[in-house]
């Protein structure tokens, strides 16, 4: 399924759903109290703190290295976690991290920017065209930008793929046009970041505990869709419908029936239920009850791993 925008929508998301900031709070904001809550497998001061860097990159000769990839090679084996300070400058290259416990830390969203152009239309297939890759478990990044510039037209054309089981990424911007995010697999958690992209900014094959936002999903086990965005200007509308089928002329009879998307106390302009879609899966919700389920720690179980992440989120409604 799809809404309908004809620019750039921007979320500011949170994998496994919390609620957050707006964007221009998230970038260079205050570390978080120490009251916050934090997952059992981060450490609070890889988030809230400075990190001990191991290695620096820097394009004007400060760091030890002027790549990230030079300074991923420069890592010793073993999965001892290896943070890698990347100072403020815009860095063309595409990265492959297979290393575990591997930390980029930037001088700021907007500030430190990885970027690629990889693409379909560059004969890449969709994964390979991920600017940064993250499949060694354990990846945070925090405080700077991942993009690709390949454009509108070039169809497929990932800035992030994760397949990094426990993964956290905090405080980024990770931008693109088609598939922006590939969040391929396991526990990933997305914190006072944003978003941005045309077409399927956010898709991939996460397992249980990964709700998705976007306007577009592939809707995963157990089925669900859970979305927080913001259409830029009066010129993107989302019809009053809510979601329309991916192809307009066909009506895929099994995938509206089986998609699940509900919406509770939603609000502002286009949150009129009574003029929305007739499908089996689309659920007006009411009442507490019927969202309390899909809550953080109802939903994902979030008390049982995200109490030490030094990233604060919202367990119930």
């Amino acid at each position: 399924m799809k809404s309908i925008s004809k620019k750039a929508v921007a979320l500011t998301l949170v994998l496994l759903l919390t609620a957050l900031a707006q964007h221009n709070d998230a970038v260079n904001a205050s570390p978080l109290p120490a009251s916050a809550a934090m997952p059992r497998w981060v450490k609070r001061q890889l988030l809230t703190g400075s990190p001990r860097v191991d290695a620096v990159v820097a394009q004007d000769g400060s760091g030890g290295h002027s790549t990230i990839n030079a300074a991923l090679k420069a890592a010793p084996p073993g999965s001892e976690r290896f943070t890698i300070h990347v100072k403020k400058g815009v860095y063309a290259e595409v990265v492959e991290i297979h290393r575990k416990n591997v930390m980029l830390v930037g001088d700021g969203a907007g500030q430190t920017i990885i970027t690629g152009n990889r693409s379909n239309m560059s004969n890449h297939g969709t994964p390979c065209t991920a600017t940064v890759s993250a499949q060694g478990s354990g990846f945070i990044a925090r405080e700077l930008t991942i993009e690709n510039t390949a454009g509108p037209t070039a169809k497929q054309a990932v800035a992030l793929l994760s397949n990094s089981n426990h993964s956290v990424v905090f405080r980024c911007e990770i931008k693109g046009y088609q598939d922006t995010l590939l969040a391929e697999n396991h526990l990933q958690f997305y914190r006072d970041c944003e978003v941005s992209g045309t077409i399927d900014i956010v898709f991939g094959d996460a397992a249980q505990r990964c709700s998705r936002t976007v306007p577009s999903w592939r809707a995963v086990h157990p089925k669900t869709v859970t979305t927080s965005s913001r259409p830029r200007g009066a010129a993107s509308p989302t019809p009053r419908r809510g979601w329309v089928p991916w192809d307009k002329n066909v009506v895929n009879i099994t995938t509206t029936r089986t998609v699940f998307y509900g919406e509770y106390k939603n609000e502002g302009p286009g949150s009129d239920l009574r003029h929305r879609v007739s499908w089996p899966g689309f659920h007006k919700m009411k009442h507490a009850a019927q969202a309390r389920k899909y809550t953080v720690d109802a939903f994902i179980h979030g008390g049982d791993w995200l109490p030490e992440i030094g990233v604060a989120y919202k367990p119930g409604l």
